[in-house]
């Protein structure tokens, strides 16, 4: 279960947009982030995964033939249960087409990482031709952890960068 504040029902947030509730995001709770490369120093903030980022994540340009890999890390070491992931394209005008195919995914629980479905390769259904405001979201059968890590494989990309924002 999520570590809640003692005010927290646990219901989520309200979506302005509809009378129902949705699950609170990793990153409403203070989450930080790091990846195996960024595109430019500029793009280095803890937060830059943010659904709201203009920017998202990309990988630095001679790292194209390299695996990517994103690590969120929850705040104070907390646990979290973690059972979906929405993903969204990049809005820099470089990359409103290319797509990120699939990925693989780890998480720590006790000091161990966790090999995430065996580490078979989770595929996205991402599109060339989504919209950068589509959400693609990817569920997971639940789990318990302190920071999830996701890899995408060179392979796995329509292009030799690692384009996209994660929630």
């Amino acid at each position: 279960e999520e570590d809640e504040d003692e005010n927290d029902d646990g219901a989520g947030e309200k979506d302005s947009n509809k009378n129902s509730y949705t699950n609170r995001a990793i990153m409403d709770f203070d989450s930080t982030s790091e990846q195996s490369s960024r595109y430019n120093d500029d793009w280095a903030g803890e937060k830059n995964v943010f659904l709201k980022s203009s920017r998202g994540f990309i990988n630095r340009g001679s790292d194209y033939k390299n695996d990517f890999w994103l690590s969120v890390k929850f705040p104070a070491n907390q646990y979290f249960s973690v059972n979906s992931m929405v993903l969204k394209k990049i809005t820099h005008s470089c990359c409103t087409k290319r797509t990120i195919n699939g990925f693989t995914l780890q998480y720590l629980s006790k000091g161990k990482w966790i090999n995430y479905n065996n580490g078979e390769i989770i595929k996205t259904g991402q599109l060339p031709d989504d919209d950068v405001d589509s959400d693609r979201l990817i569920e997971f059968t639940p789990f318990t952890a302190q920071q999830v890590r996701i890899t995408v494989p060179r392979n796995e990309r329509s292009h030799g960068s690692a384009q996209g924002r994660i929630e």
